[in-house]
């Protein structure tokens, strides 16, 4: 008696028939692309036998596979989407930041001043043609005073700051590998593909894993 059994490409058309989608509730990263990875879960297991017979059950199950591995199929995509230099096994960053600075500060204060007196006094005395003594004819006095001051004040404060930002890199191959065996291991890393690899944990844990 042959067993009967439901397949995958089987329920998806069912569903399609009815307007429905098998893979409706399947989250995916940004990416990676939703068609082309429902096209290579079909290419390699169409005609396994799903997991789960009832269509809703199968479209939950769908749907929580998919939020499970969300992260790893996001790191997956984005590994393989880095941009390298094959032929380079050491990549060193650095930067430095110099500053210097100089403050100079000068004060200067000064005062001057100078203060002139003078005093002057003429007297004529004559002698009465009756008296023997002198006695005062003329008197002039003559008084004069001078002030001269002066003061002055500098202050004078300068800085000065400098500074300057430094960045290097230091990259190639440091010698130990040689450049063909670099190229040998790009060729295996160029192979990995991130659907393929999506596509078997999907068949693993939903379908029965025949052939």
């Amino acid at each position: 008696m042959a067993h009967s059994k439901i397949t995958l490409v089987g329920l998806y058309r069912f569903l399609d028939q009815e307007g429905d989608d098998l893979f409706a509730e399947m989250i995916l990263p940004a990416d990676i692309d939703r068609q082309t990875f429902i096209d290579s879960v079909m290419l390699r297991g169409a005609e396994f036998e799903i997991l789960y017979a009832e269509p809703e059950t199968m479209k939950y199950a769908i749907g929580a596979w998919s939020k499970k591995w969300q992260r790893t199929l996001e790191k997956w995509a984005h590994v393989l989407a880095m941009d390298y230099n094959p032929l380079e096994n050491y990549d060193r960053m650095e930067s430095w930041s110099d500053a210097r600075s100089a403050n100079g500060k000068q004060k200067g204060s000064a005062s001057d001043a100078s203060v002139m007196n003078g005093e002057a006094e003429n007297e004529e005395k004559r002698a009465a043609y009756d008296s023997a003594t002198y006695s005062p004819l003329n008197k002039n006095e003559n008084k004069s005073g001078n002030t001269t001051s002066s003061a002055s004040v500098t202050n004078a404060e300068t800085e000065n700051a400098e500074s300057a930002l430094h960045s290097g890199r230091i990259h190639g191959n440091i010698g130990v590998k040689t450049t063909q065996s670099m190229l040998a291991e790009e060729t295996q890393v160029a192979r990995i593909n991130v659907y393929e690899s999506a596509a078997d944990l999907f068949l693993t844990e939903l379908c029965i894993y025949t052939y």
